[in-house]
């Protein structure tokens, strides 16, 4: 009898230790609410998110946006991410993740934040702007201890983060922890782009309970394959991030036009690149001048912010950027009208190949020293007013396509998607987008 005791008590003992291990491994995150269908109005059942949304409601990490909605497609701005790393840090060393709001409702947040190493003092320009994604991931990587974050997946790399970027270990430590795995199957992760709240619902339901982490084997795109990096027409769709520092105060711009009504601050069109290192790229596109003329940019850049090619208009005419820092001027006068371009660059050799409204001005080195190419980017200058229309965004690598394109002022594409009946060559099959969910 007395050994049965024992026996049992030994049992009772185990279970209790797995019980406290389970329960640190999860880091006091528990289900403390209810979540029905009629909580908020927005959410759509049958979307992926529906269960992620319900799941960070019931663990307290996230609430709605007021009068019953969710808001599932909005923006994140920096002092709500804070916020979630301070009660995620709260509720991982015992805490209720409850905080004293003051008359500045984030402040408390940030103090806590700053208290406890999750972020810097002056690493945020401003509480108020979004947050974007790599920021996102940076912000809960330091809330939680690493060894909270074990590996079930092997990804060594991203394809549109540098090995050099200041959060890709914070970022591999997500990948191969399941919290993120990308936006497709390459695991493409738009680093500088804003981030939904939906999104932001799964990674917290992630990373509060490791039972819904995803093991998930990423596709490795082989060297100097061919596929489209960008595919879009008018107007731009997801997967592009937005400067509008420079458009019309309390306004974002649209994915119509970018709309410079500062002469301090410019506006841009930035989309983060599958990474490439060799092989050539070909972008081709129609913009369209509504008003101004000097001051618009179409650039390429590497992994470090060197500029690699730069289209741009000054003094009334189209210049390329030149490796000393200095234009070399085209003869095409920049003014209010439509233009059509393609370029292509070759990482081989380091240089760039630009035809401007059917006209070939020829081959010219990089700017700049880079080693790869990593963004794309439209946009205006700080010290110049001017309205700009692009569309019809079309960048692919190491496929040689649509060579009629430099021959005469036709896009190989009508603008409302359909293959245009003047163009004399044949058409690749229209490439699903690679950003977009």
């Amino acid at each position: 009898m007395k050994n049965k005791r024992i026996t049992l008590l030994c049992i009772m003992m185990v279970f209790a230790t797995v019980f406290a291990l389970q329960a640190q491994g999860q880091g006091n995150f528990s289900k403390n609410r209810s979540f029905s269908d009629a909580e908020f109005t927005d959410l759509d059942v049958s979307q992926w998110y529906y269960t992620e949304v319900s799941s960070a409601y019931e663990l307290s990490l996230m609430n709605g946006k007021g009068n019953g909605t969710f808001d599932p497609s909005g923006s994140v701005t920096v002092a709500e991410a804070i916020a979630l790393a301070a009660r995620m840090n709260s509720l991982y060393q015992g805490g209720d993740g409850s905080f004293a709001q003051g008359e500045i409702w984030y402040q408390v947040y940030v103090e806590y934040a700053l208290e406890q190493g999750i972020v810097k003092a002056g690493q945020f320009d401003t509480y108020m702007r979004n947050i974007k994604r790599s920021e996102m991931i940076q912000l809960f990587a330091n809330a939680l201890p690493q060894d909270f974050f074990t590996a079930i997946n092997a990804v060594s790399a991203i394809p549109d983060v540098s090995s050099s970027a200041e959060y890709q270990k914070s970022l591999l430590l997500f990948y191969n922890a399941g919290v993120v795995m990308g936006n497709d199957s390459y695991g493409t992760f738009l680093p500088n782009s804003d981030i939904k709240r939906s999104e932001v619902a799964a990674i917290l339901n992630r990373i509060a309970l490791p039972e819904n982490r995803l093991k998930k084997q990423l596709i490795q795109r082989r060297q100097n394959a061919a596929f489209y990096l960008v595919d879009d027409k008018s107007p731009l769709s997801s997967g592009w991030s937005v400067d509008d520092r420079g458009a019309v105060p309390g306004k974002s711009q649209s994915v119509i036009g970018l709309n410079d009504v500062s002469p301090e601050y410019g506006v841009a069109y930035i989309r983060d690149l599958a990474i490439q290192t060799g092989g050539f790229m070909t972008l081709e596109t129609q913009f369209s001048i509504a008003s101004g003329a000097d001051g618009l940019s179409l650039q390429f850049l590497g992994s470090d912010g060197k500029i690699a090619y730069s289209l741009f208009s000054k003094n009334g005419v189209f210049n390329l950027l030149l490796p000393d820092g200095s234009a070399k001027p085209l003869d095409l006068l920049a003014k209010k009208s439509s233009y059509l371009v393609k370029i292509t660059v070759d990482l081989d050799t380091k240089t760039a190949h630009t035809f401007l409204n059917s006209v070939d001005y020829g081959t010219t080195p990089f700017a700049q020293d880079c080693t790869d190419i990593a963004q794309y980017k439209i946009a205006t200058s700080d010290e110049n007013v001017l309205s700009v229309v692009p569309s019809a965004v079309r960048l692919y690598a190491n496929y040689a396509v649509n060579e009629s394109f430099t021959q005469k002022p036709l896009l190989p594409f009508r603008l409302d998607g359909l293959p245009n009946s003047r163009t004399e060559h044949r058409f690749l099959p229209t490439p699903a987008n690679l950003f977009t969910r």
